[in-house]
């Protein structure tokens, strides 16, 4: 057991009743840490970590009553500092912005009995009683009217979706201020897009609840589309799953833009990126991978391989340049594969080709085995759908793609070894004639 001082021990007003509980709370942590967690069975492990939340947040309710009752007198005043959360985060290990919270939700309490009786008997946590405490601020009279239904509710539930409940409480008791805040929101929404120094690009901003709700749900969807077919690739090469689910939803945003930004003239719904770069065809077909080739509109530089992969499936305009690359001439755009071969290979491919992706052919593009700038030519025999995905793969990531002389694709992977998954992307062409 510690032998550091129990407070009140030496202080006026101090009481045996105080030194008890200091005692009774570190004999606990001696008993926790020391309990050896590596020896107890799963099943124990999970009924005493479920046990240990109610007690661990009956504790945090008497700190935090403690806590509202020295704000409360300004105690840390005496000290000279500035706030309480100051005073506290600069003497224990807790940090400013969580010690700040939990003051807010302490004054808060003194209005919500209900809502504290919960709190000190572990029936709910610090999160949900912070939104709580959040909403009783915003609507006093009418937190203090539904209290006790609003507290049975929030018990039910997971913490993720006290919000959406809460939510739905608002739009009920406080139509006027549900408009107000609907407004507000209007008001204050932004899309901030920065670029860093190095190139990439930083997004921030605030969205209504309908655009932030429409952009979660799509992100989802195609983010779990994206994780199947990464899962289907890792079970084939007995790997995990590299991305992270962050990765994967800027993955999703991208291909949701290019969807977005497609060439929709003709019907064809193929992505073309919306980026305008300017390179020097000559020295891409001689440029190594990594080598700078150009740069977009925006001053971005843009490799041999990126520049590659756009070229891919792209508007492609000739610059004839002078002097200090002044531009002279300036040709049409050619539009690389022709409307009807994105068609023929929708039909043939039925979806990137990429073994183990299920991508339909509307969120592909259309590359070259042998890049144009290469030689190959712009023609069925020499091209293959994939999505964006797997188009990175393959241009950046070292993975390759030949077609033989009967017509397969094959996939190999950076190391030389081929790929290979046992079901394809799309069902078999069937022979109706035999069929009948």
């Amino acid at each position: 057991m510690s032998d550091r001082r129990v407070p009140g021990e030496s202080q006026p007003g101090g009481g045996s009743g105080v030194a008890r509980a200091v005692a009774a709370v570190r004999d606990a942590a001696d008993a926790l840490t020391g309990l050896g967690a590596g020896e107890l069975p799963d099943a124990v492990l999970s009924e005493l970590l479920v046990e240990l939340d109610a007690e661990l947040t009956r504790l945090q309710a008497g700190r935090v009553a403690m806590l509202g009752v020295w704000d409360a007198r300004v105690a840390w005043a005496a000290d000279g500092a500035r706030t309480a959360a100051g005073w506290v985060a600069a003497r224990t290990e807790q940090a400013r912005g969580a010690v700040a919270s939990e003051l807010r939700v302490a004054r808060g309490l003194r209005a919500m009995p209900v809502t504290e009786a919960a709190f000190r008997s572990g029936k709910l946590g610090f999160p949900k009683v912070r939104l709580l405490a959040d909403v009783a601020k915003d609507l006093p009279e009418a937190y203090a009217a539904h209290e006790a239904l609003l507290v049975e509710q929030v018990q039910t539930v997971r913490v993720d979706q006290v919000p959406l409940l809460l939510a739905k409480w608002r739009a009920l008791v406080d139509v006027a201020g549900e408009a107000d805040r609907a407004a507000r929101d209007h008001a204050a929404r932004s899309l901030h897009c920065s670029q860093t120094f190095q190139g990439a690009w930083r997004v921030d901003g605030n969205l209504t609840a309908e655009a932030g709700e429409i952009l979660r749900n799509a992100l989802d969807r195609r983010a779990r589309e994206l994780y199947r077919a990464e899962k289907a690739e890792a079970d084939a090469t007995g790997t995990k799953v590299a991305s992270s689910a962050a990765q994967r939803r800027h993955d999703a945003l991208l291909e949701l833009l290019l969807q977005a930004t497609a060439a929709g003239d003709d019907g064809s719904g193929v992505n073309v990126p919306a980026i305008t770069a300017i390179v020097d065809v000559t020295r891409l077909a001689a440029a190594e991978s990594g080598e700078i080739v150009g740069e977009t509109a925006t001053g971005t530089a843009v490799s041999a391989h990126t520049a590659r992969r756009w070229c891919c499936d792209a508007g492609i305009s000739r610059v004839v340049t002078g002097p200090a690359s002044t531009p002279i001439d300036l040709g049409l755009t050619a539009r690389l594969p022709s409307p009807a071969q994105r068609r023929a290979l929708a039909a043939r491919d039925r979806g990137c080709t990429f073994p183990g992706c299920d991508r339909p052919p509307g969120w592909t593009n259309a590359h070259h085995l042998v890049h144009w700038i290469d030689g190959g030519p712009t023609d069925l025999s020499n091209m293959t759908l994939l999505c964006s995905f797997h188009h990175h793969r393959v241009h950046e990531g070292g993975y390759r793609l030949r077609r033989d002389e009967h017509g397969e694709l094959h996939c190999t992977r950076p190391d030389g070894t081929r790929l290979t998954v046992s079901k394809g992307p799309a069902p078999p062409h069937l022979d109706w004639n035999s069929a009948a």
